[in-house]
C-alpha cells in the first residue's frame, strides 16, 4: 500500500510539473523516485509489477488509437506515461534491461503522442478563432489565428496531415477579403 501511494503521489507530481512546464526540468528527480519505490518493493513484487505496467501501458496506446476526443485521449496517454516510469524502474531494478529499453521506447511514443493531442487541440481552438474573425470580417486576426493554427500543427508533427484545412481556411480568407475590398 505504501508503494502504490508513493507511485500515486509521484504520479500527481508528475502531471503537477507538467502543467507548470517544467517536467522536463524535474524528470529526472521523478524517475529517480519511481527507482527507489521499485527497489523498496523487492525484485520479486517489482517485477511483477513491471511487467503488468508495461501491459498496461500497451493497452493504453491501443485505447487511444480510435480516439477523436482530445481530453479523453491525454488522459488515457497520461496514465499510460505513469505506467511506462513504473515499467522502466521496475525492469531496470530487476536488471531486466532489454524489456527497460522497450518500455523507454513505449514511453517516448506516449510522451510523442500527448504532444500531437496537446498542439492538436491549441491548433483546433486556433482555426476556431481564425473562423470566428473570418465571420466579424476581421481578416488580419483571422490570418494571424491561422498562422498560429500552422504553427501548432508543426509543431505537434501534424501539419502534412492537416494541412488543407488550413489552406482552405486561408484560401477562404483571401476570398472574403477580396470580396470586401479590404
Amino acid at each position: 500500500k505504501d508503494f502504490d501511494d508513493a507511485r500515486l503521489a509521484i504520479a500527481k507530481a508528475r502531471s503537477f510539473f507538467e502543467q507548470a512546464n517544467c517536467l522536463h526540468d524535474i524528470s529526472g528527480v521523478l524517475a529517480s523516485l519511481e527507482a527507489k519505490v521499485a527497489h523498496g518493493e523487492g525484485l520479486e513484487t517489482c517485477l511483477k509489477r513491471a511487467r503488468a505496467a508495461f501491459e498496461a501501458c500497451k493497452l493504453g496506446l491501443a485505447r487511444v488509437l480510435p480516439l477523436k476526443n482530445g481530453k479523453e485521449k491525454r488522459a488515457i496517454l497520461i496514465a499510460a506515461r505513469d505506467e511506462c516510469f513504473t515499467a522502466i524502474a521496475g525492469f531496470q531494478e530487476a536488471g531486466e534491461e532489454n524489456v527497460a529499453s522497450q518500455a523507454r521506447q513505449m514511453l517516448a511514443d506516449v510522451e510523442q503522442r500527448i504532444r500531437e493531442t496537446n498542439t492538436s487541440e491549441e491548433a483546433d481552438a486556433a482555426i476556431a478563432s481564425a473562423e470566428a474573425h473570418l465571420t466579424h470580417q476581421r481578416f488580419g486576426e483571422a490570418r494571424r489565428e491561422g498562422a498560429q493554427a500552422m504553427l501548432f500543427l508543426a509543431k505537434g508533427g501534424m501539419l502534412e496531415e492537416r494541412e488543407a484545412q488550413v489552406t482552405d481556411l486561408e484560401e477562404r480568407i483571401q476570398a472574403q477579403e477580396t470580396r470586401h475590398g479590404a
